[in-house]
């Protein structure tokens, strides 16, 4: 299947791991938030109007639905290794600020972050996503999914 994709989508190519973990976390993020689309003011005889606008991304929405499908399982895995790393150092209490505790629950989780997260990201071409004033990604977006942006 991703065979027939490449071929469907001539700009599509893939990269090779390792992506950290911390890299998939924020690609996954960056993706979802580019579904969601934006917010455009629309004026009418009735006044302003806010109104969610999905940005244009044509036929790159597959490959992006298919990386977030993907990416899903390290987003929750991690989740669940950040949980039971404080409740197994905090020992089931609640672990407070500017402890040895807190200390070492980041120091463990920094390490779940930089390990390779295990899934090969698409490169898709920064100039398919047709950013304007008409399809306004915004660079903070653009910056979450820049493993997969190629030239």
């Amino acid at each position: 299947a991703i065979a027939a994709l490449a071929f469907m989508l001539p700009t599509l190519a893939y990269a090779q791991p390792p992506v950290t973990v911390s890299k998939c976390i924020e690609v996954f993020n960056g993706l979802n938030a580019m579904d969601s689309g934006f917010d455009r003011i629309i004026k009418d005889e009735k006044g302003e109007h806010v109104v969610k606008t999905p940005f244009k991304l044509g036929e790159l929405r597959f490959p992006m639905g298919m990386t977030m499908a993907a990416l899903r399982p390290i987003v929750d895995a991690t989740d669940k290794a950040r949980m039971g790393l404080i409740g197994e150092i905090g020992g089931g209490k609640a672990i407070e600020p500017n402890t040895p505790e807190l200390t070492k629950v980041t120091a463990e989780y920094q390490k779940v972050l930089d390990r390779p997260c295990g899934v090969t990201l698409p490169h898709i071409s920064r100039k398919d996503f047709h950013v304007s004033d008409e399809n306004p990604i915004p660079i903070s977006i653009l910056s979450l999914i820049e493993p997969m942006l190629v030239e």
